[in-house]
């Protein structure tokens, strides 16, 4: 690709970057979409610099809800019933060591009936978001409750949360808004808001 890429053409490498199985896939969509041909390391640069632009705005709503105590603007449309869960693992890192990287998601559940087995009914998730960082559970608490204030936790009339990890992490997530979030505990409830562990 002599003479580099527009700034439309970036974008769009990067969202094929995000989204397609790898950045050799997202390159050869692009060359079919676009007549444009480039290489796998370009998809990946593009891709890693949106991921970049994104983080920082992420870390800057989560750093104005730690200190302002207000939740994010809401994405509409706000779940019916949410599920919040999280969950840890230790992972070694490069010339730090050990370190416990966290993962949560905010869903809501649908129910069907399976073609094969048409008897039991099955529960499905949907409308998932995750976060994940490598950071302290009290932070990790901070960055959960965000996504959960801009999926419309706050507005919704049940939510479940659950998880290995819920005293640690979930205990921002329960703090912050014990006032906005009626949480039901998924197998121990603990009043208002009561988390659970599995």
């Amino acid at each position: 690709m002599a003479g580099g890429l527009s700034l439309g053409l970036q974008e769009l490498l990067a969202m094929l970057g995000a989204t397609q199985d790898s950045f050799a896939q997202a390159t050869e969509v692009l060359a079919r979409l676009c007549l444009v041909h480039g290489c796998p390391n370009s998809a990946r640069a593009a891709t890693e610099d949106l991921g970049a632009v994104l983080a920082a705005h992420d870390e800057t709503l989560v750093a104005m809800a730690e200190q302002t105590q207000t939740a994010p603007p809401v994405a509409p449309p706000p779940l019916i019933r949410a599920y919040i869960s999280m969950d840890g693992v230790l992972a070694p890192i490069h010339d730090a060591g050990w370190k416990e990287l966290k993962a949560g998601c905010i869903s809501t559940t649908r129910m069907r009936v399976p073609r094969t087995r048409p008897d039991p009914v099955e529960i499905r998730a949907e409308q998932q978001s995750c976060v994940t960082a490598l950071t302290t559970a009290n932070r990790f608490g901070w960055h959960l409750w965000a996504e959960a204030c801009r999926r419309g936790v706050t507005a919704t009339t049940e939510v479940v949360v659950g998880g290995k990890r819920v005293q640690t992490v979930g205990q921002r997530t329960a703090e912050v808004g014990r006032h906005d979030l009626g949480c039901r505990g998924g197998r121990s409830g603990r009043g208002r808001a009561g988390v659970a562990q599995e």
